[in-house]
């Protein structure tokens, strides 16, 4: 994806428009407009964090008819984003009806890439911004409508601002925000997301949230069997929780920490998503399989051990910590700033990294099956008065469990 930044008069960064990108090259190579708007949205919060991506400045997304119909925008905070209204959706009641709706919810709502049509003028007591493409339209032709809305509030924003000489006429006329190559060119923003799986329906978890009494046990147990989904929901816990933040201890605790209302307008978002078959592509999900499949089983045996060794009340931090552990391979980032971002919790922290603290005996257990080190495990049993069997049939089960949870067999 990409960035622009939005300026004032005094070429103070008031915000950032967010554009879809599908690989290096700095351009929109046609992708379906619903669909690349989900992509920006979905990479902004859960992939790479707003709070990262926008340095705490409102975003600006353009929303197509569908995705206004299906009432995307509500999904997310008002103060993070700013609804971009697209030229291409033609005036009407419905339209009217929804930003008045908007506005009520206290969304910032502009009109993007504005032909100076008069039939749009009823819009005007819920517009917040119009944005004037001056490629197309002149200043001068711009003026008239500019006096109209003054009074309402309405500010303007002069896109394509490319010369010193757009930009102080532009000003003068009255324009307060500007946007184009004068200022700076989209900035490609790149981060490695887990692609989306097939083991879990999303449509499915959000009936479950729908439920008059969700299980919240449950749910986190359908949320865990997804490792993309797992990351995701870890990435948004920290992107909407800005001050004193708790260390997040495991899935449920993210939930809890997150709320179930807040969670359900995310799953909804990624409901949507699945709609569109934003999957990755064939020649590279067996990749990802094999790495996937090792993480659910190493979060399962630490969780199935925790038992033998009386972490009951540890379990679930345990589970997270097995399938934490090869983020740095899937996403091709050091582990120790993924579980920083992630806000992971110290006792994960300090085994994964430092190999210290009391869970590195379970997960030293864990790495001694995996590698076939049955000596150097048998003493680790030894010395935790741990039967040998017991501790085989936990990684047997976890290796059974994970093929079952990814549909393998």
């Amino acid at each position: 994806m990409a960035r622009q930044p939005i300026f004032d008069v005094e070429r103070n960064v008031v915000g950032y428009e967010l554009f879809y990108r599908s690989g290096k090259g700095n351009f929109y190579d046609g992708l379906n407009e619903d669909q690349a708007t989900l992509e920006v949205l979905i990479n902004s919060f859960m992939n790479i964090g707003i709070e990262k991506l926008t340095n705490g400045k409102p975003c600006f997304v353009n929303f197509t008819e569908n995705l206004l119909k299906y009432e995307v925008p509500l999904q997310f905070p008002p103060a993070a984003i700013v609804v971009e209204i697209l030229e291409t959706i033609s005036m009407s009641n419905w339209l009217l009806s929804v930003c008045r709706k908007l506005k009520s919810r206290g969304y910032t709502i502009a009109l993007d890439d504005f032909v100076l049509d008069g039939s749009y003028l009823p819009l005007f007591p819920y517009i917040d911004l119009v944005k004037v493409d001056l490629s197309r339209v002149s200043i001068q032709d711009a003026s008239s409508f500019m006096k109209i809305s003054n009074r309402l509030g309405v500010k303007w924003l002069a896109e394509k601002v490319e010369t010193y000489e757009q930009f102080w006429r532009a000003a003068e006329m009255g324009f307060v925000y500007f946007q184009g190559f004068f200022f700076s060119k989209p900035v490609i923003y790149r981060d490695k997301a887990l692609p989306f799986s097939s083991y879990l329906s999303y449509w499915a978890l959000l009936g479950r949230l729908s439920e008059d009494d969700p299980n919240i046990h449950e749910i986190a147990e359908m949320i865990e069997r997804d490792l993309a989904l797992t990351y995701r929901l870890l990435k948004l816990a920290n992107s909407m929780i800005v001050s004193h933040r708790p260390k997040i201890k495991s899935i449920r605790h993210a939930i809890m920490v997150l709320g179930i209302n807040e969670l359900k307008k995310w799953i909804s978002v990624l409901a949507l998503q699945e709609l569109y078959d934003l999957h990755v592509q064939d020649g590279q999900k067996h990749l990802y399989e094999e790495i996937v499949t090792l993480s659910f089983i190493r979060g399962k045996a630490c969780e199935l051990l925790g038992d033998l060794l009386g972490y009951e009340q540890d379990k679930a931090s345990l589970f997270l910590m097995g399938i934490c552990s090869l983020l740095d391979v899937l996403l091709h980032q050091p582990l120790s700033e993924i579980l920083d971002e992630l806000n992971i919790h110290d006792d994960i922290q300090a085994c994964l990294l430092h190999k210290t603290g009391r869970f590195c005996v379970v997960y030293d257990l864990v790495w001694c099956m995996e590698r076939g080190e049955w000596e150097q495990m048998a003493r680790l049993c030894g010395r935790l008065g741990l039967m040998e069997d017991k501790v085989l049939s936990c990684y047997q089960e976890a290796i059974e469990w994970a093929v079952r949870v990814q549909g393998i067999l």
